[in-house]
């Protein structure tokens, strides 16, 4: 499952999103670090910005964006059934 992660380096809740993330067998992660990928900051921009109130970590599961951790893995392990 194809899942993106928008983020900045220096982000403890950030660094927290894709250690966890990460321990999720079926998912392919894609990091990309807002502060130093000027294309990623403008597609975060354009797409999320106004969703995220402007924080990161922003999560996107097969689409659908998530600021929650918690709430991404839940709906990751319901789109495995």
């Amino acid at each position: 499952m194809e899942v993106i992660l928008y983020g900045k380096a220096k982000c403890p809740k950030c660094s927290n999103a894709r250690k966890m993330l990460n321990t999720q067998k079926s998912v392919q992660l894609t990091y990309k670090d807002i502060d130093k990928d000027l294309g990623a900051k403008d597609e975060y921009v354009e797409k999320y910005y106004e969703f995220s109130k402007n924080s990161v970590p922003v999560i996107v599961v097969n689409g659908a964006p998530f600021t929650s951790v918690a709430k991404a893995i839940d709906h990751i392990r319901a789109c495995e059934k």
